[in-house]
Protein backbone atom coordinates (compact mmCIF):
# COMPACT_ATOMS: atom_id res chain seq x y z
CA UNK A 1 0.00 0.00 0.00
CA UNK A 2 1.25 3.54 -0.69
CA UNK A 3 2.57 5.48 2.29
CA UNK A 4 0.64 8.48 3.62
CA UNK A 5 2.77 11.58 4.11
CA UNK A 6 1.94 13.87 7.03
CA UNK A 7 3.21 17.25 8.10
CA UNK A 8 4.78 17.40 11.55
CA UNK A 9 1.78 19.37 12.84
CA UNK A 10 -0.48 16.38 12.09
CA UNK A 11 1.48 13.85 14.12
CA UNK A 12 0.03 14.75 17.51
CA UNK A 13 -3.49 14.53 16.10
CA UNK A 14 -2.75 11.08 14.68
CA UNK A 15 -1.26 9.89 17.97
CA UNK A 16 -4.37 11.01 19.84
CA UNK A 17 -6.64 9.41 17.25
CA UNK A 18 -4.91 6.02 17.51
CA UNK A 19 -5.02 6.08 21.29
CA UNK A 20 -8.77 6.62 20.93
CA UNK A 21 -8.97 3.75 18.42
CA UNK A 22 -7.13 1.49 20.88
CA UNK A 23 -9.66 2.34 23.61
CA UNK A 24 -12.61 1.80 21.28
CA UNK A 25 -11.16 -1.49 20.04
CA UNK A 26 -10.76 -2.78 23.59
CA UNK A 27 -14.43 -1.98 24.22
CA UNK A 28 -15.52 -3.47 20.88
CA UNK A 29 -13.70 -6.74 21.47
CA UNK A 30 -15.13 -7.08 24.98
CA UNK A 31 -18.65 -6.19 23.78
CA UNK A 32 -18.77 -8.37 20.68
CA UNK A 33 -20.29 -11.84 20.62
CA UNK A 34 -17.76 -14.48 19.59
CA UNK A 35 -19.79 -16.79 17.31
CA UNK A 36 -18.78 -20.29 16.29
CA UNK A 37 -18.95 -21.52 12.71
CA UNK A 38 -22.25 -23.26 13.52
CA UNK A 39 -23.60 -20.00 14.99
CA UNK A 40 -22.72 -18.17 11.78
CA UNK A 41 -24.29 -20.87 9.63
CA UNK A 42 -27.51 -20.69 11.65
CA UNK A 43 -27.54 -16.89 11.50
CA UNK A 44 -27.04 -16.94 7.72
CA UNK A 45 -30.02 -19.26 7.28
CA UNK A 46 -32.21 -16.94 9.35
CA UNK A 47 -30.97 -13.94 7.41
CA UNK A 48 -31.72 -15.51 4.02
CA UNK A 49 -35.21 -16.44 5.21
CA UNK A 50 -36.14 -13.02 6.60
CA UNK A 51 -34.19 -10.48 4.54
CA UNK A 52 -35.74 -10.25 1.09
CA UNK A 53 -33.40 -7.45 0.01
CA UNK A 54 -30.58 -9.99 -0.05
CA UNK A 55 -31.05 -10.39 -3.81
CA UNK A 56 -29.81 -6.82 -4.35
CA UNK A 57 -26.70 -7.54 -2.30
CA UNK A 58 -25.96 -10.81 -4.13
CA UNK A 59 -26.46 -9.13 -7.50
CA UNK A 60 -24.09 -6.31 -6.58
CA UNK A 61 -21.42 -8.72 -5.32
CA UNK A 62 -21.52 -10.61 -8.64
CA UNK A 63 -21.56 -7.47 -10.78
CA UNK A 64 -18.87 -5.44 -8.99
CA UNK A 65 -15.77 -7.26 -10.32
CA UNK A 66 -17.19 -7.06 -13.85
CA UNK A 67 -17.82 -3.33 -13.46
CA UNK A 68 -14.36 -2.68 -12.01
CA UNK A 69 -12.78 -4.53 -14.93
CA UNK A 70 -14.93 -2.78 -17.55
CA UNK A 71 -16.53 -6.05 -18.66
CA UNK A 72 -20.13 -4.84 -18.49
CA UNK A 73 -21.97 -1.63 -19.36
CA UNK A 74 -22.25 -0.66 -15.69
CA UNK A 75 -19.86 1.47 -13.68
CA UNK A 76 -18.87 0.74 -10.05
CA UNK A 77 -21.19 3.58 -8.97
CA UNK A 78 -24.06 1.94 -10.88
CA UNK A 79 -23.49 -1.30 -8.99
CA UNK A 80 -23.20 0.49 -5.65
CA UNK A 81 -26.52 2.20 -6.37
CA UNK A 82 -28.25 -1.20 -6.45
CA UNK A 83 -27.50 -1.69 -2.75
CA UNK A 84 -27.32 1.88 -1.47
CA UNK A 85 -30.75 2.79 -2.83
CA UNK A 86 -32.30 -0.27 -1.16
CA UNK A 87 -30.18 -1.00 1.91
CA UNK A 88 -29.40 2.63 2.77
CA UNK A 89 -32.67 4.24 1.66
CA UNK A 90 -32.96 6.43 4.76
CA UNK A 91 -29.87 8.35 3.68
CA UNK A 92 -31.59 9.22 0.39
CA UNK A 93 -34.91 10.13 1.91
CA UNK A 94 -34.06 13.84 1.63
CA UNK A 95 -31.01 13.54 -0.65
CA UNK A 96 -31.58 12.73 -4.31
CA UNK A 97 -29.28 10.34 -6.16
CA UNK A 98 -28.49 12.88 -8.87
CA UNK A 99 -25.73 12.96 -11.52
CA UNK A 100 -23.46 14.99 -9.22
CA UNK A 101 -23.73 12.43 -6.43
CA UNK A 102 -23.13 9.63 -8.93
CA UNK A 103 -20.01 11.37 -10.22
CA UNK A 104 -18.72 11.93 -6.67
CA UNK A 105 -18.89 8.17 -6.08
CA UNK A 106 -17.18 7.40 -9.38
CA UNK A 107 -14.41 9.82 -8.39
CA UNK A 108 -13.93 8.12 -5.02
CA UNK A 109 -13.50 4.74 -6.71
CA UNK A 110 -11.03 6.25 -9.18
CA UNK A 111 -9.06 8.08 -6.48
CA UNK A 112 -8.63 4.90 -4.42
CA UNK A 113 -8.33 2.41 -7.27
CA UNK A 114 -4.94 1.12 -6.07
CA UNK A 115 -6.12 0.53 -2.51
CA UNK A 116 -9.41 -1.05 -3.59
CA UNK A 117 -7.67 -3.40 -6.02
CA UNK A 118 -5.21 -4.54 -3.34
CA UNK A 119 -7.94 -4.93 -0.71
CA UNK A 120 -10.02 -7.13 -3.04
CA UNK A 121 -7.24 -9.72 -2.95
CA UNK A 122 -7.04 -9.75 0.85
CA UNK A 123 -9.10 -10.69 3.91
CA UNK A 124 -9.70 -8.66 7.03
CA UNK A 125 -7.34 -10.91 8.99
CA UNK A 126 -4.41 -9.38 7.07
CA UNK A 127 -5.20 -5.77 8.07
CA UNK A 128 -2.20 -4.48 10.03
CA UNK A 129 -2.58 -2.12 12.98
CA UNK A 130 -1.47 1.48 13.39
CA UNK A 131 -1.39 4.54 11.20
CA UNK A 132 1.78 3.27 9.53
CA UNK A 133 0.01 -0.03 8.79
CA UNK A 134 -3.13 -0.73 6.82
CA UNK A 135 -5.28 1.13 9.34
CA UNK A 136 -3.77 4.39 8.13
CA UNK A 137 -5.16 4.17 4.62
CA UNK A 138 -8.40 2.58 5.88
CA UNK A 139 -8.84 5.61 8.15
CA UNK A 140 -8.34 7.93 5.17
CA UNK A 141 -10.50 6.06 2.65
CA UNK A 142 -13.36 5.67 5.14
CA UNK A 143 -13.27 9.42 5.88
CA UNK A 144 -13.47 10.26 2.17
CA UNK A 145 -16.33 7.82 1.50
CA UNK A 146 -18.14 9.00 4.64
CA UNK A 147 -18.10 12.59 3.36
CA UNK A 148 -20.10 11.49 0.32
CA UNK A 149 -22.19 8.56 1.60
CA UNK A 150 -22.44 8.98 5.36
CA UNK A 151 -20.92 6.44 7.80
CA UNK A 152 -23.34 3.60 7.05
CA UNK A 153 -23.24 4.07 3.27
CA UNK A 154 -19.44 4.32 3.36
CA UNK A 155 -19.12 0.91 5.03
CA UNK A 156 -21.62 -0.67 2.64
CA UNK A 157 -19.81 0.76 -0.40
CA UNK A 158 -16.37 -0.31 0.80
CA UNK A 159 -17.67 -3.79 1.61
CA UNK A 160 -19.07 -4.19 -1.91
CA UNK A 161 -15.78 -3.00 -3.38
CA UNK A 162 -13.69 -5.41 -1.25
CA UNK A 163 -16.08 -7.80 0.53
CA UNK A 164 -13.50 -9.97 2.32
CA UNK A 165 -11.58 -6.98 3.70
CA UNK A 166 -14.17 -4.32 4.70
CA UNK A 167 -17.01 -5.35 7.05
CA UNK A 168 -20.53 -3.98 6.90
CA UNK A 169 -22.07 -2.03 9.72
CA UNK A 170 -25.03 0.16 10.56
CA UNK A 171 -25.96 2.31 13.55
CA UNK A 172 -27.34 -0.57 15.64
CA UNK A 173 -24.39 -2.85 14.86
CA UNK A 174 -21.84 -0.14 15.66
CA UNK A 175 -23.37 1.14 18.87
CA UNK A 176 -25.10 -1.90 20.38
CA UNK A 177 -23.12 -4.88 19.11
CA UNK A 178 -19.65 -3.32 19.30
CA UNK A 179 -20.07 -0.21 21.47
CA UNK A 180 -18.20 2.05 19.06
CA UNK A 181 -18.79 5.49 17.60
CA UNK A 182 -20.15 5.87 14.08
CA UNK A 183 -17.00 7.44 12.63
CA UNK A 184 -13.66 6.39 11.13
CA UNK A 185 -12.12 5.58 14.52
CA UNK A 186 -15.12 3.45 15.41
CA UNK A 187 -14.95 1.62 12.09
CA UNK A 188 -11.30 0.67 12.57
CA UNK A 189 -12.06 -0.43 16.13
CA UNK A 190 -14.85 -2.64 14.81
CA UNK A 191 -12.51 -4.09 12.18
CA UNK A 192 -10.17 -5.17 14.97
CA UNK A 193 -13.07 -6.83 16.80
CA UNK A 194 -14.15 -8.64 13.62
CA UNK A 195 -10.60 -9.91 13.21
CA UNK A 196 -10.81 -11.45 16.68
CA UNK A 197 -14.25 -12.89 15.94
CA UNK A 198 -13.02 -14.43 12.69
CA UNK A 199 -10.02 -16.04 14.34
CA UNK A 200 -12.05 -17.45 17.23
CA UNK A 201 -14.80 -18.74 14.94
CA UNK A 202 -12.35 -20.50 12.64
CA UNK A 203 -10.20 -21.79 15.49
CA UNK A 204 -7.19 -21.31 13.23
CA UNK A 205 -5.50 -18.90 10.89
CA UNK A 206 -7.82 -20.03 8.08
CA UNK A 207 -9.89 -16.97 7.06
CA UNK A 208 -13.67 -17.09 7.17
CA UNK A 209 -15.81 -15.07 4.80
CA UNK A 210 -17.08 -11.93 6.57
CA UNK A 211 -20.49 -12.23 4.89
Amino acid sequence: MPQITLSSSDKDLIDREWKRIDRLATRAISSATMPSVSDLTKAHKIFFTKERRDVFYRAAILLMPLALNGQINLSPADVLEIVLQTWNSQFYRYRPWNPEHHQDIEQLVADFQVQISAARARTISSCSKGFSGDEGWVWLIFAKFRNVLGPVGAAKALHLLAPEFFPLWETTIARKAYGVTLDKAGYIAMMRAVQVQEKKASGSETPLAIF
